[in-house]
């Protein structure tokens, strides 16, 4: 049997912080020190979170930090990961947040840098919602430089991402897809056709520059006013701040009165129990590296109104409609062929754990002596 591996994650944010990314990061690190890796968690620390704390096998160090904090956890952290980075034998990064500090402390101490890539902006900043002028111009330049670091292995997470990855940046390092893994327990998952139209939706996740919750917004607005007859929920993120608020006072100019409501976050067990309450659930992303949320949705048998936006048609299966990204008429179309049961089909598709820990192990292996 190989010996254990010695692996420190250099995550912004990590449980229990809500988010697609902290779930594949909390799958990965928690499977590998159930198979007897030795595994640390080097991230921010948040309000009411111990500043080392053992979770399920993985030993997690949280660092607090003044404001800005993304920019200090990004650049200023190497001292403290320099010597976690000499315990350890390979670093795993995760873009955007601490990746400069990750692969410095990587050069300093001699140890092998991967990254995961999520997403793959670029141009896309000059479009970026809810963002300031100058964030939009210097946001490709960002990226740019923090993707331009020296990594031994990039991982991204779905082929549309390798793809941008590859088209941005031609001949970089060895590129490896390591896909994001889909865990739902086997009794909640819904069997059968649906039986009726739609009449409550829900949409799921953050409120973030790239998720569209604004279109949806406007386009549910333009449902109600063709004659629609439906709910929608938001189980809403409270962060970014900005965004959230944008979205809280868009809400109030729509005038659709109770026909949307905003729901606290739920934990994972509990918010699979409520998705099967409602009848469609919806992802109106502009972009998408993988889309977890959407994959989620899917595998619960629930049907789903989604973009066509990155890597959403490679994870959405089932009962679904498509539409393209931002377009506002198209989606509201799309809201009520869904509650006049006019859905698409196309056989579901699985995310086992099993092939992620299999494309993770195969890189470590290959960086390792």
């Amino acid at each position: 049997m190989p010996a254990p591996l010695r692996i420190l994650f250099v995550l912004e944010y990590y449980a229990p912080h809500i988010g697609g990314a902290e779930i594949l990061f909390q799958t990965m690190a928690e499977n590998l020190a159930a198979d007897g890796h030795r595994v640390t968690v080097f991230t921010k620390r948040l309000p009411g979170c111990a500043a080392r704390e053992d979770l399920n096998g993985v030993r997690i160090l949280r660092t607090s930090l003044p404001p800005p904090r993304r920019f200090w956890f990004t650049f200023a952290v190497f001292p403290a990961l320099v010597r976690l980075a000499r315990e350890a034998e390979v670093i795993h990064a995760s873009t955007y947040g601490g990746t400069f500090s990750a692969s410095l402390a990587g050069r300093l101490t001699g140890r092998p840098v991967v990254l995961t890539v999520h997403e793959i902006w670029m141009d896309r900043w000059r479009r970026v919602p809810f963002v300031p002028l100058w964030q939009r111009w210097s946001g490709p330049l960002q990226e740019r430089f923090l993707l331009h670091q020296p990594y031994q292995a990039y991982l991204p997470v779905s082929r549309a991402t390798r793809q941008a990855l590859e088209r941005h940046m031609p001949g970089a390092h060895p590129v490896h897809l390591v896909p994001a893994a889909v865990s739902i327990p086997a009794d909640l998952r819904r069997q059968g056709e649906p039986k009726g139209g739609a009449r409550a939706f829900v949409y799921f996740g953050r409120p973030g520059h790239w998720r569209g919750v604004d279109v949806l917004l406007r386009a549910f607005a333009g449902f109600l006013r063709g004659g629609g007859d439906a709910t929608l929920d938001l189980i809403l993120g409270r962060e970014p701040r900005r965004e959230f608020q944008a979205l809280s006072g868009l809400m109030g100019t729509l005038g659709a009165g109770d026909r949307i409501r905003i729901l606290d976050p739920l934990p994972r067990e509990a918010l699979f129990q409520s998705l099967l309450r409602y009848d469609a659930a919806v992802f109106p992303s502009l972009s998408e590296g993988f889309g977890l949320a959407a994959a989620e949705a899917c595998a619960l048998g629930i049907p789903v109104v989604a973009s066509s936006a990155g890597a959403l048609p490679e994870v959405v299966s089932g009962w679904h409609l498509m539409v393209p990204p931002g377009d506002e008429a198209a989606l509201a179309e799309a809201l009520a062929k869904a509650s006049a049961r006019r859905w698409d089909w196309s056989p579901p598709r699985a995310f086992p754990v099993d092939d992620t820990m299999r494309a993770l192990y195969a890189v470590y292996r290959s960086l390792i002596p």
